[in-house]
């Protein structure tokens, strides 16, 4: 199962990198791998980027400083908001006027020009 930073033992863990607890400690007391910790210490960052606060400001905020922090930055600064699955906003628009129409979910799809199993999605 995928654990959430806003899980109670993501915010555990977010809270000792705030007290200033190095990352390996956070990752031992709370339990969690260390790919958890980065995965959640990344989400943090974006949301407090899109926020508004800058690069510098959310380092702060997070109390956690990195060299993927440069690497979450291009992201937040590259991202449009939509998700990597999305198909492109016009498919989406294509698929969703055709199953308003009353059409499946496969029949729209296949007007749309994705696989049902995207339609699903």
């Amino acid at each position: 199962m995928c654990q959430q930073f806003d899980s109670p033992t993501g915010v555990r863990f977010l809270a000792l990198i705030k007290e200033g607890k190095s990352f390996r400690q956070s990752v031992r007391v709370t339990g969690i791998g260390k790919e958890t910790g980065y995965r959640w210490l990344r989400d943090e960052y974006l949301r407090f980027r899109s926020k508004g606060l800058n690069h510098a400001a959310a380092q702060v905020e997070l109390g956690f400083t990195s060299r993927n922090a440069e690497k979450w930055n291009e992201r937040f600064l590259r991202s449009s908001g939509r998700h990597h699955f999305q198909v492109d906003p016009a498919v989406e628009e294509a698929f969703w006027s055709s199953y308003s129409t009353g059409m499946s979910v496969l029949a729209a799809a296949t007007s749309a020009g994705v696989k049902h199993t995207t339609g699903y999605r």
